[in-house]
């Protein structure tokens, strides 16, 4: 008798998951369990989830999921992580990878890439698929630091952050949710390596950053 995997979906976006969901479920082995769409609802499941692969956006309720990544792993060590993410910077690809991730997927990968991703993770075998190994080459190659880091959007937020403006007068002037302000918020801290307001200025003065008026 063929042994059914069971997969879990972790995802705020209902009607992509839904339609993963959908694509997964095509391969008679493979049967989605469940759709989570919060880190509340995860939390208060995670000791009894019994999934083979989890697939994992990566900005949960606009929050990067390093720490949850990492939670999956250490307390479910058998089951396989997959992030799923429509970010490319390498620096987020990079810490899903620290945190733990068995594999990295684009949401505008194919269809074909996802379902190869779920076969690979099960076999024991990490998942990066080529544009990402790509992202990750190239990234390499290049090496860069500090404010380099950061992409033009992810500068101007930068910008209005240090001008000490709340998300939602940023979101106001830039004309985006404030969901999507907290998420390049979160990545500047991330790829600047600090935690707070207060040790991003610091890092900045040291990186003698100077933004415009």
């Amino acid at each position: 008798m063929q042994k059914i995997h069971a997969i879990l979906i972790i995802d705020d976006h209902l009607l992509f998951a839904q339609g993963l969901k959908l694509l997964i479920e095509s391969k008679p082995e493979y049967k989605v369990s469940e759709i989570i769409q919060n880190t509340d609802t995860l939390d208060s499941k995670i000791k009894s989830l019994e999934v083979d692969v989890i697939l994992l956006d990566v900005n949960l309720n606009g929050v990067l999921s390093f720490e949850v990544c990492k939670k999956l792993k250490t307390q479910l060590p058998e089951t396989k992580v997959i992030a799923v993410s429509m970010h490319h910077e390498y620096n987020i690809i990079n810490q899903m990878r620290k945190a733990g991730a068995d594999g990295y997927i684009l949401k505008n990968a194919s269809q074909a890439s996802i379902l190869t991703g779920i076969d690979e993770v099960l076999l024991g075998k990490k998942y990066f698929e080529e544009e990402v190994k790509s992202i990750i080459s190239n990234a390499k190659n290049q090496k860069p630091e500090g404010i380099e880091l950061l992409n033009p959007r992810e500068k101007k937020i930068l910008n209005l952050v240090l001008k000490d403006n709340t998300n939602k007068k940023i979101a106001d002037e830039m004309k985006l949710s404030i969901k999507t302000i907290e998420f390049y918020r979160n990545s500047i801290y991330t790829k600047l390596d600090v935690k707070n307001l207060l040790q991003l200025v610091q890092k900045t003065k040291e990186l003698n950053y100077r933004y415009e008026d």
